[in-house]
């Protein structure tokens, strides 16, 4: 009887499970982690970075539709991070010896780089973080995170996290934190949103486009009420990674798509008809507030 409890158990465990996925198309299966422990609405929380070790992340890859020229090499990605945290600034950083980059490739200007297409689209465990504490300015200061293969704990690599942009709170990284992924489906899946009449970008003018069909969606009507089906990584043909977004479908049967993790200064107006920004919408909650006080407006006149 205990064993068939606890076979049982994983059976519903195994179907409860949430799982990165990319529109169109589906990431790899990969086993679910405990997200309790990294509790934060950011992807990667800087000040908070200890609490990211043992969290399982997935290295966002090119949109497949993207058919501009796309990156080929990193510097990002380490075996030995020994001489990299010794090294006073990005010159002599960018000629490391082939035993310490991860997948070591010689390029053109005999300096060794990781390939891409050994990074991205692949699961990691975060075991650790160093950092170079002898950094001669913001710009130099280096943290390394630690990463081993969620497939074979033997296989490590180090990504760099630097002073830049980069590295801050927006959301914005090459990876994404699955625990963050969970966390992001159970808040948003199955919930109503609606388009907010005052927008940085022209909704009324500018349509969107239908993720399935192709077909351009108007977005004229502000009281359409649009129900949350997925969350998901995004194929575009105008941003060259998949695109972490909301999948949105109003009663006509239309569904577009909103960009969680856009921060505004990378937004293309163009890009719009892809995917929209989420800050464009407004939860049920609000617009029935809004609707409320309108009513109590015009009571008054």
């Amino acid at each position: 009887m205990r064993l068939f409890s606890i076979f049982l158990l994983l059976v519903i465990t195994s179907k409860v499970c949430a799982q990165i996925t990319v529109t169109p198309g589906t990431a790899p299966t990969q086993p679910r982690i405990d997200p309790s422990i990294y509790d934060s609405s950011f992807n990667f929380d800087r000040d908070r970075r200890e609490l990211l070790i043992g969290q399982q992340v997935y290295f966002i890859p090119f949109s497949k539709k993207y058919t501009d020229n796309k990156p080929e090499l990193s510097d990002r990605f380490l075996t030995d991070p020994s001489e990299f945290l010794r090294s006073p600034n990005s010159y002599t950083r960018e000629r490391l010896p082939a035993y310490c980059v991860y997948k070591p490739v010689r390029t053109n200007a005999n300096i060794f780089q990781t390939p891409l297409n050994e990074v991205l689209g692949r699961y990691f465990i975060v075991t650790d973080f160093a950092q170079n504490n002898s950094a001669l300015n913001y710009q130099d200061l280096l943290n390394l995170m630690g990463l081993c293969s969620a497939e074979n704990r033997n296989d490590i690599v180090y990504y760099r996290l630097d002073g830049t942009s980069e590295y801050t709170n927006t959301g914005v990284y090459d990876f994404l934190v699955v625990g963050y992924y969970e966390k992001l489906k159970q808040r948003y899946i199955n919930q109503y949103y609606y388009l907010a009449k005052s927008t940085y970008f022209r909704m009324d003018v500018l349509p969107a486009k239908d993720v399935i069909t192709g077909e351009l969606v108007s977005l004229k009507d502000n009281n359409e009420r649009w129900q949350c089906l997925d969350v998901t990584l995004l194929e575009t043909s105008t941003y060259p990674k998949l695109v972490l977004s909301l999948l949105l479908r109003n009663s006509k049967g239309a569904t577009i798509a909103a960009s969680i993790d856009f921060p505004d200064y990378t937004i293309k107006p163009y890009l719009f008809l892809e995917v929209l920004s989420f800050k464009s919408f407004i939860s049920e909650k609000e617009y029935l507030q809004q609707q409320k006080i309108n009513k109590q407006k015009a009571n008054k006149k």
